[in-house]
């Protein structure tokens, strides 16, 4: 990201966001880029705003001792916590773009990690394996490949670039979001994983942005 020159930032509705966890982010915390979420509805009403791409993470809520680590009081959508909590975060981040004088030059992709414990009735694809190695041999019980893709997560890619009412049954996982960033800013691929994986680009069909998109979805 440093050698591309993207401007990027990371807006945390959490105290402790997972963000953190990542090689190289406390660092990233100190210069700047790292931000309370409270403060990206003014941020991205900035005529200026110029992060060309900005990771908005959950409140987990209370998933820290001495609370009852249950992700309860978030909005996070973790079970057993309320999802109205995390509909109102979707609700909020769409708006504030929708409203903003970037919405013509926007693309929010809305996805999860894990899918939430519910049964899937296909059965998971094989993929191409990164090819990075293993970085902790401790961490290898199963002798897993990662060449398979695991059950199906929720995806919502929103743009005034995509015509309405589009359902895309096009093959996509997690790094997908990788593929997109790299076809746009000319990044080369981390791994083979993401060299291999089906951008969303194509979604981002029309010439002209859309005026029609509500700009109140409503109560969650």
């Amino acid at each position: 990201l440093e050698d591309a020159c993207l401007e990027w930032r990371v807006f945390a509705g959490d105290s402790f966001p997972v963000t953190l966890a990542l090689s190289g982010m406390t660092l990233n915390e100190l210069q700047g880029r790292i931000h309370n979420f409270d403060e990206f509805p003014e941020a991205v009403n900035e005529v200026d705003f110029s992060a060309d791409y900005t990771f908005i993470e959950p409140d987990y809520g209370n998933d820290l001792p001495p609370s009852a680590e249950d992700f309860t009081c978030g909005n996070s959508q973790h079970p057993l916590d309320d999802i109205t909590r995390g509909e109102r975060l979707i609700k909020t981040v769409y708006e504030t773009i929708r409203n903003s004088p970037h919405w013509n030059q926007s693309l929010l992709l809305v996805t999860y990690d894990e899918h939430g414990g519910f049964y899937d009735h296909v059965a998971p694809p094989t993929v191409t394996p990164p090819g990075d190695g293993v970085s902790d041999e401790d961490n290898v019980f199963h002798h897993f490949t990662f060449d398979q893709l695991g059950v199906r997560v929720p995806a919502v890619v929103v743009s005034p670039l995509i015509p309405r009412n589009l359902v895309d049954g096009t093959l996509y996982d997690h790094s997908s979001l990788l593929a997109t960033i790299e076809a746009i800013f000319g990044l080369k691929p981390l791994t083979r994983r993401d060299a291999a994986a089906t951008s969303l680009i194509n979604l981002l069909s029309l010439s002209t942005p859309r005026a029609d998109a509500p700009t109140d979805i409503g109560r969650p």
